[in-house]
């Protein structure tokens, strides 16, 4: 009998218990759309700080601190800046790896961090606030990707190696997310232009929706400034700062810098084809001059208040 009353006695406790509450609503700014995992508001997952700033004793920490100790020519390791426009190097060229095995050492767990990191949805950065005290440490979380990436892709396992680089990219997006400072918004637009030249020569056949995703994903240049605006110039005029060149400057140097997922995409797209010759709008800050012997990817004159359109770089068609 006593077992039966308190048997009883907990039912009656568990239907009386209040339910959980509802999770917080996400702020809008902080809502990106699904990339490549089944991403959920609320989940547990490693907070985004902690892959710049990781906890003492984090594994993390030993590979950031591989990255920043080779960052000296990393980026030249990574990229050939004597092709026209600085193209990935191929996998099989030494200059990409070799005496980089200490990043890879080190780094081993980075892809499974990353896909941790990114499984929230309520996404918006840490640094909304407050910049990090080494912002740079964004640029070297976006090296060590490229470096892991290059190494698994080079092991044979493709499919692997572009999810990491897909999940780094949206890190990086994440880490940039609901108006943070220029300070932290230029080393993720060019970690992620870094990602954006690796994806082909690391993940081979890379699927449009995967790059659509991305886009998708990429905060915009006004979200970086507070004000209603799409281009260098509209920023700058919004904000009334034509006068200050160190602000000029910067926000130059990130209109510059986002934007290449969407160049990608376009390149994908119609690179193939040779279409007729015409401008295509690609990205407010991105257009595409196509004509029957080649792709020229450029950044249309009034972004930067220029005379003419500045050439990123030009693809050749594919016959």
């Amino acid at each position: 009998m006593r077992l039966f009353v308190l048997a009883v006695a907990s039912l009656v406790a568990c239907s009386t218990a209040a339910p959980p509450p509802p999770p917080a609503p996400i702020e809008p700014a902080c809502l990106r759309p699904q990339v490549r995992l089944a991403q959920t508001a609320g989940v547990e997952a490693p907070l985004l700080a902690n892959l710049v700033t990781p906890p003492a004793k984090d594994p993390l920490t030993p590979c950031l601190v591989a990255a920043r100790t080779n960052a000296t020519g990393l980026m030249a390791r990574l990229l050939d800046r004597l092709a026209q426009p600085p193209v990935a190097r191929r996998l099989d060229d030494p200059v990409s790896y070799v005496e980089l095995e200490t990043v890879e050492r080190a780094c081993t767990m980075l892809p499974e961090v990353l896909a941790a990191a990114t499984t929230r949805r309520d996404a918006c950065s840490p640094y909304r606030k407050v910049a990090p005290e080494e912002p740079l440490v964004i640029l070297d979380l976006a090296e060590a990707a490229t470096v892991m990436a290059r190494a698994i892709a080079r092991a044979g396992d493709r499919p692997r190696a572009l999810a990491l680089l897909l999940d780094a990219a949206t890190a990086l997006d994440d880490l940039a997310r609901g108006n943070v400072s220029l300070a932290v918004a230029y080393p993720a637009a060019t970690g992620r232009r870094l990602i954006a030249g690796q994806l082909q020569v690391v993940g081979g056949d890379v699927p449009i929706a995967l790059i659509d995703a991305l886009v998708a994903a990429e905060p915009p240049l006004a979200s970086y400034l507070d004000v209603p605006c799409t281009t260098e110039r509209t920023c700058l005029d919004a904000i009334g700062k034509r006068d200050d060149p160190a602000l000029v400057k910067r926000v130059r140097n990130l209109a510059g810098a986002i934007g290449a997922m969407a160049e990608l995409r376009a390149v994908l797209a119609i690179g193939a084809t040779c279409p007729a010759i015409e401008t295509l709008p690609v990205h407010p800050l991105v257009e595409i001059v196509a004509s029957e012997t080649g792709l020229t990817v450029q950044t249309p004159a009034w972004v930067f208040s220029a005379a003419t359109p500045v050439v990123r770089y030009v693809v050749a068609c594919k016959r």
